[in-house]
């Protein structure tokens, strides 16, 4: 599976869900997380483009495997992704591994989806509110971002530790 999206810092967030109810786009959900992530002592998946996390959903508890293909102009990584039934256990296996556990790292977002296209405002404690496009091109992220009063210049193909980053933050 392929995911292909991009940020845009710095949002109002009141604005912005104004913006995509007029469009039509309806809520799809308000939720809390806590991400982590792991890697090898070496940090060798940092290093390849690998990012390797549990995230808990609130009751949901899912194992993402992501790894890039680019991130010139938009955020594009192959992804594949299961569920957890214990993640506490899941944590436990990984250490038993050799994984050192990077995290957590705790946001609140708040979901959109418009046709095909998902809308992700995150809210983290450190940082300003940003929101995420995810479609299924670049155009379309960025007719999107358009019709939310955004420039094309304002997308960034970040993943977390560049967003962290620019901000002066640890990302893990």
């Amino acid at each position: 599976m392929r995911e292909i999206e991009a940020k845009i810092l710095e949002i109002d967030v009141d604005d912005v869900i104004s913006k995509l109810e007029k469009l039509g786009a309806k809520k799809a959900y308000d939720k809390q997380f806590v991400s982590y992530s792991y890697d090898y002592p070496d940090r060798r998946f940092k290093e390849t483009g690998i990012i390797f996390r549990l995230r808990k959903e609130e009751e949901i508890n899912r194992v993402s495997f992501k790894k890039f293909i680019s991130r010139e102009v938009v955020k594009d990584m192959e992804e594949i992704e299961c569920l957890v039934d214990n993640p506490e256990n899941f944590r436990l296996i990984m250490s038993k591994l050799g994984f050192i556990e990077l995290g957590p790292r705790e946001k609140r977002r708040i979901s959109y989806k418009f046709k095909q296209v998902i809308f992700d405002i995150d809210l983290y404690p450190e940082i300003p509110p940003l929101m995420e496009i995810e479609a299924d091109s670049y155009e379309t992220i960025v007719k999107y971002a358009k019709l939310l009063g955004f420039k094309k210049e304002q997308l960034k193909p970040w993943a977390g530790e560049e967003l962290f980053k620019h901000y002066g933050e640890d990302f893990l």
